[in-house]
């Protein structure tokens, strides 16, 4: 029986189901509601960081790892705030004009990255991006990394029995594992096209999601995942 692990590490958070669902999850990369706004734990930052360290040499050579802030229903971005808070100490988060921002390496799992909106009001994407790469054209390995990265920072949120299954599967090496992951805007076609031109469809689902071969073997990191859109 397949297991499947429906993913996007923001748009739809990762979900582990025997089969792949209608509609996948709504969940948000933040974990913790806090008097109106919005918060994600010190050790899951650290776990994420550290699983970016651990693989950017071998999947995605010069890649970044970073954020980006997107708002729903309507939610206005004015006056947005990200702090990364440890007791009374408090140091601002930047956020650029793309909305994305960095998080300094942690001294330690007591700090919290905090945003001043609810989770009803605004999200949280995980990138992780090579030089040549952007959201219609990346690199498969930096979707490789971006698999891994993912499941260190959301795993906690998972059973034990869940997570003991992730991994004795294999996790992102596994075929039995499929990773889905949104698009910004309405997808006309996805593909996975090889150094040599040859290129193959990707599945679509709920016209956002598409599924990313992380587990095939047959293609190199330098492979390509392109997007076309609407």
């Amino acid at each position: 029986m397949k297991a499947w692990w429906l993913a996007a590490f923001a748009l739809p958070m990762a979900a582990l189901a025997q089969e792949p669902p209608a509609a996948s999850p709504t969940d948000e990369i933040v974990v913790t509601a806090i008097k109106g706004q919005w918060s994600l734990e010190g050790k899951h930052i650290r776990a994420a960081q550290a699983a970016f360290l651990a693989g950017r040499e071998r999947y995605a050579p010069g890649s970044r790892m970073f954020f980006q802030v997107y708002a729903k229903g309507g939610a206005s971005a004015d006056g947005l705030r990200l702090t990364l808070r440890n007791g009374d100490e408090i140091r601002e988060v930047p956020v650029d004009a793309e909305m994305r921002f960095g998080i300094p390496p942690l001294d330690s799992d007591d700090w919290r990255l905090t945003v001043n909106r609810t989770p009803a009001q605004m999200g949280v994407k995980l990138w992780i991006l090579s030089p040549d790469s952007s959201e219609a054209d990346r690199k498969l390995g930096d979707l490789r990394l971006y698999c891994r990265v993912g499941w260190a920072l959301l795993k906690d949120r998972f059973n034990f029995i869940q997570r003991a299954g992730f991994e004795a599967i294999g996790g992102c090496d596994s075929s039995r594992i499929g990773l889905y992951t949104s698009a910004s805007r309405p997808l006309a076609s996805a593909a996975i096209v090889a150094p040599d031109g040859a290129s193959r469809p990707l599945d679509i689902l709920k016209g956002t999601r598409y599924r990313i071969p992380v587990a095939d073997k047959t293609l190199p990191d330098t492979a390509r995942v392109k997007l076309t859109y609407r």
